[in-house]
């Protein structure tokens, strides 16, 4: 919207430095000169609007509506370039309305993604509390699972020597 802008307001200065000529009345050059220079004011205004903002759109065309008033010379061509000033400024109050409308409903929808997404990590923290818990549990299972596995072996040691003196003492008595 600001490039169109521009380059609107570029082709407005260089339509009005093309009419200037010696053939014309001063009044009317100096007129025009300092239709040029507003316009020139504007275009360095609208070059210093950040992109982002829509707000300062309205300042925009309030300056344009400005311009539009002092353009009241009833001249054919006048006529038009304020008529085409009207249908610009109309545009973009469209175009704002529209703009404020996108931006309030991406506010919305921002406002419902956080929302969810607090709610989310809420649910994740739950899960990965869930899943240290069940580390713990399986890190304490291997823990009793060696302890026993240790005296599992120091019982079949002790079978087998019980064996032993069992077979010694059979063999003794036969």
């Amino acid at each position: 919207m600001k490039t169109s802008i521009k380059v609107y307001l570029i082709a407005l200065i260089n339509t009005h430095r093309n009419e200037i000529s010696p053939n014309v009345s001063t009044l009317v050059n100096n007129h025009t000169r300092k239709s040029i220079n507003e316009l020139i004011n504007l275009l360095e205004f609208v070059n210093a609007i950040p992109e982002e903002k829509v707000t300062d759109t309205y300042v925009e065309i309030n300056r344009l509506r400005a311009i539009i008033a002092r353009f009241e010379v009833d001249t054919d061509t006048e006529t038009i370039r304020r008529r085409t000033l009207q249908k610009r400024v109309a545009e973009l109050e469209e175009m704002c309305e529209t703009m404020n409308e996108v931006e309030k409903n991406l506010r919305e929808k921002i406002e419902n993604l956080e929302l969810a997404n607090i709610s989310y990590s809420g649910y994740v923290l739950k899960k990965d509390k869930m899943i240290d818990q069940h580390r713990a549990v399986i890190t304490r299972v291997g823990k009793e699972n060696k302890r026993l596995k240790v005296i599992n072996k120091h019982s079949l040691k002790r079978i087998k020597i019980l064996k032993n003196q069992l077979k010694t003492k059979l063999k003794g008595d036969c």
